[in-house]
C-alpha cells in the first residue's frame, strides 16, 4: 500500500493483496478478472481499491480453501459491515425484550385483576 490513488483511497496491488492473504497471485488476478475486469490492462500494474480488496477477500474467505481464517475485520470497510451487522442484531434483542416486556405487563395485569376479584 505505498501508492494512494487521487481521491486518498488507499489501494493495493495484485501481488501485495497475495501477501496480505497468504495465497498464490494467480488466485487474485483471476478473481479480479472475474469481478472487475476493466481496470486489469496488460502490461500494467493492476490497483486495487479497499472496497475491491474487501470484495475479493470476502469471496475467497467463502470459496477458497487456500485461504485461512481472517479472524478480525482489517478494512475500514469491513468494520463498517461488522458494526451495521451487529447494529442490527441489537435491534432485534431490543424488540424481543420490548415483545416480552409488553407480554409480562399483560401477564401482571391479568393477575392483579384476578387478586382484586377474588377479594
Amino acid at each position: 500500500m505505498n501508492e494512494v490513488a487521487i481521491t486518498g483511497d488507499k489501494r493495493m496491488t495484485v501481488k501485495e493483496v497475495a501477501q496480505a492473504f497468504n495465497c498464490d497471485e494467480r488466485t487474485i488476478q483471476l478473481k479480479v478478472k472475474e469481478f472487475f475486469p476493466e481496470i486489469v490492462q496488460h502490461g500494467k500494474t493492476t490497483w486495487l481499491t479497499e472496497k475491491q480488496v474487501t470484495k475479493i477477500k470476502l469471496k475467497l474467505g467463502v470459496h477458497s480453501n487456500s485461504v485461512s481464517s481472517f479472524g478480525l475485520p482489517k478494512t475500514l470497510l469491513e468494520k463498517q459491515m461488522l458494526i451495521k451487522q451487529a447494529s442490527m442484531l441489537q435491534d432485534e434483542i431490543i424488540a424481543d425484550l420490548t415483545n416480552k416486556t409488553v407480554v409480562y405487563q399483560k401477564g401482571i395485569e391479568f393477575i392483579r385483576k384476578v387478586v382484586r376479584d377474588s377479594k
